[in-house]
């Protein structure tokens, strides 16, 4: 775009702007050199093992940017979906800018995974992927629309049954990170549990292994949302709160003096900062108002149990695996 474009596209007060992402990634990825590995000896069955986890694990990263995006299409075209107020008059300005990232083509889940694990992963994906392909058209539909100012000619008749369908896939995509959220977890289950035999620091990685599994009870109970037994949130937000402090001062002392490194991202900067810390505030300020309990376990994207359980879900067990690849 050349530059007195852009300046005339800053200052149009009623704007959508739609940046489509189709790029090849993770999933995509197929492993090269084919016709040096037609001419090398076959792999042993160590070789083999790790090809596999590398495989999974490029899959385990192309999952999670579907994830993400399906995270991003649930807040911009659902939740934070200003059209209709807009389209109301109850605002003077329409600004909406979403980037849909999706995949040109999928490849199926990597043959080392379960037979009981590839067949959802394969729907799960192609689902999202689809919906978030569906979503970049019609949004970039709605957003040349309205910059038209086409809605003047039909009375809004075409932007309407294009917000619309996007409201239909923001919902969808807000279901589907849920799911995604879960075969995260049992992929990265695997693959953690593969990898620690290699682990340099194998007794560490059990420390952290079972720490996890520890705040995965907080994010399972998070999922009920409403229904969540706040009892049973509190003590396992004061059990972590408790553990986060005797691995930063104890266990890990010595290993987080330096600074930096997977051990300190697990257990200052997610555990500690992102759950243990985040929690023990929506505790304190729901007991004295009881509308920030409901807000924080509504069932909608960006809230604080949602935030709370990526974190717990997705964070750490990426700092274990970063940890079992780099030793500390």
């Amino acid at each position: 775009m050349h530059d007195h474009a852009r300046r005339a596209a800053r200052s149009r007060r009623l704007r959508l702007t739609a940046a489509l992402v189709c790029g090849l990634s993770c999933l995509l990825l197929q492993t090269g050199g084919s016709s040096v590995l037609a001419q090398a000896a076959p792999p042993t069955r160590t070789e083999a093992g790790r090809r596999d986890a590398r495989e999974v694990e490029s899959y385990l990263q192309g999952l999670e940017r579907l994830r993400s995006g399906c995270g991003n299409a649930a807040w911009t075209l659902w939740y934070s979906n200003s059209y209709q107020r807009w389209r109301e008059r109850k605002t003077p300005a329409l600004a909406m800018n979403y980037n849909a990232a999706f995949f040109q083509t999928l490849v199926p889940a990597p043959a080392s995974l379960p037979d009981t694990l590839r067949p959802r992963l394969d729907d799960a994906a192609g689902r999202a992927n689809g919906a978030l392909r569906e979503s970049a058209g019609a949004f970039k539909e709605l957003a040349d629309y309205i910059n038209a100012k086409d809605y003047e000619g039909d009375k809004f008749k075409k932007g309407d049954a294009l917000n619309a369908r996007l409201v239909e896939l923001g919902r969808a995509c807000h279901a589907l990170h849920a799911t995604l959220s879960g075969l995260y977890v049992e992929m990265a289950e695997g693959l953690i549990e593969t990898g620690r035999a290699r682990a340099a620091r194998p007794d560490a990685v059990a420390t952290m292994v079972a720490d996890w599994r520890r705040a995965r009870e907080l994010s399972v109970e998070l999922t009920k949302g409403p229904a969540a037994q706040m009892t049973r949130v509190e003590a396992l937000v004061g059990e972590l709160s408790t553990l986060s402090d005797e691995r930063r001062r104890g266990t890990f002392a010595a290993d987080l003096q330096g600074g930096g490194g997977s051990l300190e991202r697990f257990y200052d900067k997610v555990l500690n900062e992102s759950v243990a810390v985040p929690m023990r505030k929506l505790l304190r300020e729901a007991k004295a108002d009881r509308k920030a309990l409901a807000e924080a376990s509504a069932d909608r994207p960006r809230n604080a149990f949602w935030s709370v359980r990526g974190e717990i879900d997705h964070q750490m067990p990426d700092a274990i695996l970063s940890f079992i690849r780099g030793g500390r």
